[in-house]
């Protein structure tokens, strides 16, 4: 989806440029005033389409970044026609406008912090209003669709990363504490050990570290989480053994998922809650060197099936996956709930024509519970 700075040519005249523009004809007039000022006998199913997701009244749709986002307006979806000669405006233009910004399209930017709530806009169109409400946090939360307003279903629910588990997902990010009480733990200065006591859901710990003024950083001085947590940064081996010990014990399932490539390895989270798969990656999402939303939620992929993992990989992290000559070449991704420092020596794969042999040294524990989730054709792994 583009965003709102790639307007359509010939749409980008000044408001008062656009005020001097001729008045319509009497042809023109006698047009629209055929047109109902209230769309209740006939009425219009009004969708939206962002970033390929059709959004419904009534749902909530987020991570509205303050550099802009662009929906497109439709009549009853994406295959139908694209809705013009309508309004919009921001219910709170001081904390996000809505524009006008090419035919069709709306312009969301957010311009200050959301607090958690649901920030609403509102499209007339045809003398009807269509409300839609928008977060800066998460990608959906849990609302029912309306059709009209009147509360029908018209479609799927919607959620972070187009999973079909939206209510899990609401739940998973639920916060237990505000950004002012987050902010008096700051101040206080907490201990790595207090901080494992009061701090038991991963949006608190993403808001808390944010807070702190945590920063992607090489794990160069060790990637314990302690020692993590005392520096206040790291990359993606100190981050997981770091979110993964603040919230150790507080679902009924957590680890790590291990990727090896050709020449490199990534390491990142995984959260089991009532049979549902959680992955969340701090150096993919919140805290990394390509400037991120720091308050995002981390959560790349929520499943109850963990082999799904791999092909949800590919479109999150598309590189070079198959590409044999390439450095990001997939060789093995596994996990295993081990809730402990990752740390473990860097294991190079050199593609070969007859595979390639690689020796990964697991604890007792990992092993347990060791899981492939992708193995290439011809190599082959000792754990």
């Amino acid at each position: 989806m583009a965003g709102c700075n790639q307007q359509q040519a010939g749409l980008s005249e000044s408001p008062e440029e656009q005020a001097e523009e001729k008045s319509p004809t009497e042809e023109q007039v006698n047009e629209q005033s055929e047109l109902p000022m209230q769309n209740e006998e006939n009425p219009v199913d009004l969708v939206l389409l962002w970033h390929e997701h059709e959004i419904y009244l009534g749902q909530v749709f987020g991570d509205i970044p303050d550099w802009g986002d662009t929906v497109e307006v439709f009549k009853d979806g994406k295959d139908g026609e694209l809705v013009e000669n309508f309004t919009v405006k921001s219910e709170e233009p001081e904390t996000m406008s809505a524009e006008i910004s090419g035919a069709g399209q709306i312009c969301l930017t957010k311009l200050k912090s959301f607090e958690g709530r649901n920030i609403p806009f509102t499209i007339t169109y045809k003398g009807q209003e269509y409300i839609f409400l928008c977060n800066d946090d998460s990608w959906v939360a849990e609302e029912t669709p309306q059709e009209n307003g009147q509360g029908t279903q018209t479609g799927p629910a919607m959620n972070h990363q187009d999973t079909p588990y939206a209510d899990e997902y609401v739940k998973f990010t639920k916060r237990q504490y505000t950004d002012e009480e987050l902010q008096a733990f700051v101040d206080a200065d907490l201990s790595f050990q207090d901080a494992c006591d009061k701090l038991s859901t991963v949006s608190d710990v993403v808001q808390y570290l944010y807070l702190r003024g945590y920063q992607f950083a090489p794990d160069d001085a060790g990637t314990e989480a302690s020692t993590r947590y005392r520096l206040n940064s790291g990359a993606c081996v100190g981050d997981s053994a770091l979110l993964n010990a603040l919230l150790e014990g507080d679902y009924d399932e957590q680890g790590y998922v291990y990727i090896f490539y050709a020449r490199g390895e990534h390491v990142f989270d995984y959260f089991v809650k009532n049979g549902v798969y959680y992955y969340c990656d701090l150096v993919g999402g919140p805290f990394n060197d390509r400037g991120a939303d720091p308050k995002k939620n981390p959560v790349c992929h929520i499943t109850t099936d963990p082999s799904t993992l791999y092909e949800a990989w590919k479109q999150l992290e598309p590189n070079d996956l198959d590409d044999s000559n390439s450095d990001m070449y997939l060789a093995i991704m596994y996990m295993t709930a081990y809730c402990g420092d990752p740390t473990m020596p860097t294991t190079r794969l050199i593609d070969t024509p007859s595979g390639t042999y690689a020796h990964i040294p697991l604890s007792p524990a990992e092993k347990k519970s060791q899981q492939i989730l992708f193995l290439r054709d011809g190599y082959t792994f000792e754990f």
